[in-house]
């Protein structure tokens, strides 16, 4: 496989350490330096969510969030993906164990020599980038911000959750910060439709603003 394959990098992003690039300002705002911080690979990050260790690997650095914390949801999706991926494993007759990055480690290089063509690998490539998608937000939430209109499907202005509380505006948008600070845009949710709509990515959210600002010019 080459470098650019889309499985390996979906695979990658699993199963190799997340380096992430911490900038340091001084006391009037100006960039100092920026760091490099290597963590642990999202599948062990979610693992030790689930199974809690005070042991850290020499060099690395691990998230606040992923320590010494039990954590019940980590610990059900954590086992739905360790068990998907044995299953991966035994249908191509390699050896499964209970660490979910160890399977996908052993089954990418068998399942590509099996599966030379690349449109086999896309629902595999589908899942793995929701796996990816699931831990960054569990791990790490991203920001919401309200949308100040009302929504264009349900209509309406208020929500009111299944506690009981709500509030106004049921438009809230999803997303989180680069490494320079700025806004990336993943999605747009109305809590008061039921089920719950989603405009996911950039593009749609965009449409769906310009819309909301073309209905209520004026």
């Amino acid at each position: 496989m080459s470098e650019t394959d889309p499985l390996l990098a979906a695979v990658e992003a699993l199963t190799k350490p997340v380096v992430e690039k911490v900038r340091q300002f001084d006391d009037d705002g100006n960039h100092l330096k920026t760091w490099t911080v290597e963590h642990a690979p999202l599948l062990d990050q979610f693992r030790e969510a689930v199974i809690p260790s005070s042991n850290t690997a020499a060099g690395s650095s691990a998230l606040a969030s992923t320590r010494n914390i039990l954590d019940s949801t980590a610990l059900y999706e954590y086992s739905k993906i360790a068990s998907q991926t044995a299953d991966w494993c035994r249908i191509i007759n390699v050896t499964a164990v209970k660490d979910a990055r160890l399977n996908l480690v052993h089954w990418l290089p068998r399942f590509s020599k099996l599966n030379s063509d690349p449109e086999a690998a896309a629902w595999y490539i589908t899942q793995l980038c929701g796996w990816a998608n699931l831990i960054r937000a569990h791990m790490d939430p991203p920001r919401r911000r309200s949308i100040t209109y009302p929504c264009p499907i349900c209509g309406k202005r208020t929500w009111t959750g299944p506690d009981g509380e709500g509030g106004t505006w049921p438009l809230e948008l999803l997303y989180r910060l680069d490494d320079n600070d700025k806004p990336v845009i993943l999605s747009a949710i109305c809590k008061a439709c039921d089920p719950v709509t989603t405009w996911t990515g950039h593009d749609a959210v965009e449409e769906l603003i310009g819309e909301l600002e073309e209905r209520h010019a004026g």
